[in-house]
């Protein structure tokens, strides 16, 4: 028993490693891909590096719900593979270590990941999600400061357009050359403020300027300010409509499960609650196969390096989050069959793929990758003659028959 034990540490010291850079790395990877369009949205607000972080902090929870799966799957293989490359994994074997003795290790690190993968779907994720939509919309808004390009007309409400100008050294909210109209008045001034207030209305106040105001008579008066101060109420804005799975995205457990069970009496009609609360489920349950796939792809074939099996297994597990979806969003008519089938289905083929390691040796998957690839490249090597040429590559079609004697 204490040699098992040395054992189980020794697998897992060798997983836990590269698990914890799977993660980081991804994370880090999915952030920087959304950099951009996060700081195209908020280049002129007030704080933007300090929002940009906030705003990336709330998508920190979806990024983990990929990267934990990917982490499962890529800390056993790899572990798998390096102890086989080194003739370790073989000596375990010899020693009458059984393939599901030698997964314990790689199913506990699966148990670990099950459950952090519910509890960031089920409460995390919701939360990152709302955080995120009241962080743009506050954006949006104005309540992390005004966004006025230079040289552009901006549409402040359906009553309001500004023309203004941004001095390079000028602090936040800090307008200059500034021109307004609101209704049918006009206010120039030098230089301007702008401010919001909690219920996003909004504030200018203009320092030595000129005011053209429309009077009820038709005609107009001209005021010349040293400041003048113009207050707009908060515009209501049009109401997003999100489909019934976004909507549910955005819920916690304890928010969700209301709804599932008004669905419960329900017969005939969608119910994309309770689809949404398998397929988070699903997700979590989906991580204690991911082992059993890197066991079978991980071990590389005899006397050969392989790896092609390693991508094989990100494959499945991007088609597994997308058919996940899929099933969610299109199947929640029938969601308890839907998702018994689908999960039937993946447990299926994790049978399928381990008991095919088992039976056709280690590395049968990278073996017959490599077969299918020289096969497909026999295929495209397609002889001259087959398309009417000569040796030289000049066409045949249209030469005179040899003459015979």
């Amino acid at each position: 028993m204490p040699a098992l034990r040395i054992v189980d540490r020794y697998l897992f010291r060798q997983m836990v490693g590269g698990y914890l850079l799977v993660v980081v790395a991804l994370v880090t990877i999915m952030s920087l891909e959304n950099v951009s369009r996060l700081t195209a949205a908020i280049i002129d607000t007030d704080s933007p590096v300090l929002l940009l972080v906030r705003l990336m902090s709330t998508l920190v929870p979806e990024y983990l719900g990929i990267a934990i799966p990917v982490a499962t799957y890529l800390a056993t293989a790899m572990a798998v593979r390096r102890l086989s490359l080194a003739g370790e994994w073989q000596i375990f074997e010899a020693t009458g270590l059984s393939p599901a003795r030698m997964m314990m290790m790689p199913m506990t690190l699966a148990l670990l990941s099950a459950g952090a993968q519910l509890t960031i779907r089920l409460d995390v994720q919701p939360v990152g999600e709302r955080t995120l939509d009241r962080l743009l919309s506050e954006v949006r808004r104005g309540l992390h400061g005004m966004t006025f390009k230079p040289g552009e007309i901006v549409a402040v409400d359906a009553l309001t357009t500004v023309f203004a100008e941004r001095p390079a050294d000028a602090a936040p909210g800090t307008l200059a050359n500034v021109i307004i109209r609101h209704r049918k008045d006009v206010a120039t001034a030098e230089r301007a403020t702008v401010t919001r207030d909690v219920a996003g209305g909004i504030g200018f106040t203009l320092w030595n300027g000129t005011l053209v105001e429309h009077r009820s008579d038709g005609h107009f008066r001209t005021l010349t300010f040293a400041r003048y101060s113009m207050n707009l109420p908060a515009a209501q804005a049009a109401a997003r409509r999100r489909s019934a799975a976004d909507r549910n995205d955005r819920l916690r457990l304890a928010e969700l499960l209301p709804l599932v069970r008004a669905e419960a009496g329900t017969h005939g009609v969608a119910e994309p609650a309770t689809a949404a609360l398998l397929a988070r489920l699903q997700s979590a349950a989906f991580c204690l196969m991911l082992p059993w796939f890197g066991f079978a792809f991980g071990v590389p074939p005899k006397r050969q390096a392989g790896g092609a099996a390693l991508l094989l297994g990100v494959i499945l597990i991007v088609i597994n989050l997308r058919s996940t979806a899929f099933v969610e969003r299109n199947l929640s008519s029938v969601p308890i069959l839907s998702a018994l089938a689908h999960q039937a289905l993946w447990a299926a083929i994790t049978v399928a793929v381990f008991k095919g390691s088992r039976h056709f040796g280690p590395g049968w998957i990278d073996e017959a990758l490599a077969r299918g690839a020289q096969r497909l490249v026999a295929l495209l090597r397609i002889p001259r003659h087959a398309l009417g040429m000569d040796r030289d590559g000049v066409t045949l079609a249209g030469r005179p028959a040899p003459h015979r004697s």
